[in-house]
Formats: C-alpha cells, sequence, structure tokens
C-alpha cells in the first residue's frame, strides 16, 4: 500500500507540477507550499541542526519555516529530469562538482521507521530517496574534492504554508 501511495504521488507531482517564483521563494501553486529559494541557504547540515535553522528562519518577512516531510519534499522530484530532478523553477541548486557528486541529498523532517536515528533524504540528482543518519559522528571528511561525502550531513530546504 505504501509503494501505490509513493506511486501516486509522484506521478501527481508531474501531472500537475505548478511552480512560481516569488523573491527568494518558490510556490507550488497547487499545495500552496512555499519553498526557500535563495543563495544564502543552508548547506552541509546535520539533520537537528536543520530542524533548528528552518525554526529560526525569518526570511522574505515570514517566521513560520519549517524542514518539510517526506511526502512534501518528494513532490519537487521532477522526473523527466536528471542532474537535477527538480523543477527548473528552482534557481539554488549546488554548484560545484564537490556538491553535486555528493551533496544533492536533502533533509526531511521524517524519521525512518526501522531505525530513529535516521531520517528520509530526497537526492535530487537522480530523484532518488533513502534514509541517512541523522549526526554527523560518523561524517566522511572530504579533501581536496574527493572523498565519500559527509555521512551525516544533507543539504535543506526549508518549507511553510500548504493547503
Amino acid at each position: 500500500m505504501k509503494k501505490i501511495f509513493l506511486i501516486v504521488l509522484g506521478l501527481s507531482s508531474i501531472l500537475w507540477a505548478d511552480f512560481s517564483r516569488s523573491g527568494k521563494t518558490v510556490i507550488d501553486n497547487i499545495t500552496k507550499l512555499q519553498w526557500e529559494d535563495h543563495g544564502g541557504m543552508r548547506s552541509s547540515i546535520e539533520w537537528m541542526a536543520a530542524i533548528q535553522h528552518c525554526d529560526d528562519l525569518d526570511l522574505d518577512g515570514k517566521q513560520d519555516w519549517r524542514v518539510p516531510n517526506f511526502n512534501e519534499l518528494s513532490l519537487l522530484v521532477d522526473s523527466n529530469r536528471t542532474d537535477p530532478a527538480i523543477d527548473s523553477t528552482f534557481k539554488h541548486l549546488p554548484t560545484t562538482e564537490v556538491d553535486r557528486n555528493f551533496f544533492y541529498i536533502y533533509w526531511s523532517s521524517t524519521t525512518a521507521l526501522n531505525d530513529r536515528d535516521h531520517a528520509w533524504i530526497v537526492d535530487f540528482r537522480y530523484g532518488l530517496t533513502d534514509d541517512k543518519y541523522k549526526k554527523t559522528e560518523d561524517e566522511w571528511v572530504i579533501r581536496d574534492g574527493v572523498g565519500n561525502g559527509a555521512k551525516g550531513d544533507c543539504f535543506l530546504r526549508c518549507v511553510r504554508g500548504g493547503i
């Protein structure tokens, strides 16, 4: 049943995606969610710091930002695109090759059911989903642009509103 829901959710995002820009945000005109999208967005942040960052965010005069849940974040995947697999209305994405290889991964607020130390993530390079360790103790270091990525850190795109 869960797989069917995710398939329907994915298809609905392809068929009815309708985004527009407003200042430093992108608005989903279907769900009415307003997404953070500007050059100062947080990158490489661990999960608890991500929660705090969105709680503290004051953007375009709005202060009710939060980390999106897994379903909300998954709605941004554009399965007709890769590298990035996100609607072209979003302008602020990882720019360096190191970032694009390892940090197209964005946090959701949804904790994994099988492991409370993991949260669901969306990889916007290919539109993949998975769960990821929330903490940075196991962080893998990137040196001179080469490495295995940061195990506990992901990018962040705060959201507000909705229907």
